[in-house]
Formats: C-alpha cells, sequence, structure tokens
C-alpha cells in the first residue's frame, strides 16, 4: 500500500482559514505524514496544513471533502477527517496508516521491505457530539437513525449494506434529505 488517500495524485482544491482557496492538478493527502501534497513536474511539496481549513480531492468523478474541528475519543480536532455525509446527520472518516518494515524471508538477508497497511475509523456527528463507532454493524448504524421507517425501507429498497462505509453514507445523505 500507499501513505496516501487515494492511490493517484489527483485534481483536488485547498482553502486556507481566510477564506482564499487553491487549485492543484496533481494532490493527494499523505496519512502517514498528516500533509497535504501536491506535484509539479518531478517534485513533490508538502503545502503546510496549519493554514489549511479543508481541502477537496477529485477521485473517480466524486469530490471527496476533507476538514478538521471533530473532536471525539481517538480523534483531536486538529486531525483531517473524511466529511462523507454532511447535515443534521454527519458521517466522518478517520483515514489511518501505519508503516511496517518486515525483514525479508530469505536466510541470512539483511533486506528489509516497507508496506503500509491503511485503517478507517467512523464517526456520528449529531449536534456538537461526535461519537466514535467501533465497528459498521446494522445495529450499531441504525441507531442514528431514529428507527426511521423511511430510512429503513431505503436501505432495504436500494439493497444497502450498513457495514459498508460508502452505503452508510448513502443512508446518512437521505435521512439528511428527509430532516432538513
Amino acid at each position: 500500500g500507499t501513505p496516501y488517500v487515494t492511490d493517484d495524485f489527483t485534481s483536488g482544491s485547498f482553502e486556507v482559514y481566510s477564506g482564499r482557496y487553491a487549485n492543484a492538478e496533481y494532490m493527494n493527502f499523505n496519512i502517514y505524514e498528516e500533509r497535504l501534497e501536491y506535484r509539479s513536474g518531478d517534485q513533490t511539496y508538502g503545502v503546510d496544513l496549519a493554514n489549511i481549513r479543508q481541502f477537496k480531492l477529485s477521485v473517480d468523478g466524486t469530490e471527496r471533502l476533507f476538514k478538521r474541528g471533530y473532536d471525539s475519543r481517538r480523534l483531536d480536532g486538529d486531525e483531517f477527517v473524511e466529511v462523507v455525509a454532511e447535515g443534521p446527520l454527519t458521517f466522518l472518516i478517520k483515514h489511518e496508516v501505519n508503516f511496517n518494515e518486515n525483514a525479508s524471508s530469505g536466510y541470512g538477508s539483511a533486506t528489509k521491505q516497507a508496506s503500509y497497511s491503511k485503517n478507517e475509523r467512523y464517526y456520528f456527528k449529531e449536534g456538537d457530539k461526535v461519537s466514535n463507532v467501533r465497528r459498521l454493524k446494522e445495529r450499531r448504524v441504525m441507531r442514528y437513525f431514529e428507527g426511521s421507517n423511511a430510512i429503513e425501507s431505503f436501505i432495504d429498497q436500494n439493497n444497502l449494506d450498513m457495514s459498508n462505509p460508502r452505503d452508510v453514507a448513502k443512508a446518512v445523505a437521505k435521512f439528511n434529505e428527509l430532516n432538513m
């Protein structure tokens, strides 16, 4: 794996706290280093996150939004999270990556292989409260929909899997549409 949120550098933009935007043709978020990076020619540059309020990456025709300012258990307000669905109920994904260095399996070999393994943590925000969901399971996710029959029907009709974060995002978006 890679330390980046997407496999390839892609077009994107970021907004600084003054409200100004900047666009980049080749941009990515280095999860391991907690650094926004962009490419120009053969060079990769890091952007100082201290001044960045939010950023967007275009991935497969979809714009993915990353913001900070959410505090919860194991989530610091300075860390960027992906805002997958936003409204009265907000669904967030905290992307993480671990760096592993494994010794080569050859006898007497001194070489090591580096690899990155990715992980995601999930959060729901209702009002001012941000709650961590250890694992996406239907029972845990459905609690946030307050027993809404309309959402249960929507999930069933669209065959959504509440252990899949993209399907959870669709259900949260529909919930927000019904509760605006």
